[in-house]
């Protein structure tokens, strides 16, 4: 007999109860956010690759390169620190200046 859905060991049904049956999906947003934040502080005052996705008037704002299109968190980079030097599908290297639950903002080097 082929039994129908995920399959799921002992652990991982545990697991999935455990978060089911007691944290609501706000607070499992809200927990999610308070992770990707802190992964994102660490990414300050280091310098990342940044490719160049659009130009929004003097804003370039663009992705990492472990990052998705239109999935992951931006990078912007603000004008007046070079955006207006930048072209759309360049690479350039970047210094991150701050974060939060999701984007990135940095400084072209």
């Amino acid at each position: 007999m082929v039994e129908e859905g995920p399959c799921r060991s002992a652990g991982q049904r545990a697991a999935h109860q455990q978060v089911s049956g007691g944290v609501s999906a706000a607070q499992g947003l809200a927990a999610q956010q308070q992770i990707s934040a802190r992964r994102l502080q660490l990414r300050v005052d280091k310098d990342i690759a940044v490719i160049i996705d659009e130009i929004d008037g003097e804003q370039a704002i663009g992705r990492s390169m472990a990052d998705a299109p239109e999935i992951d968190g931006r990078v912007y980079l603000p004008a007046g620190k070079g955006a207006k030097k930048l072209k759309i599908g360049e690479i350039v290297t970047a210094r991150v200046t701050d974060a939060d639950e999701y984007d990135l903002w940095a400084e072209p080097r």
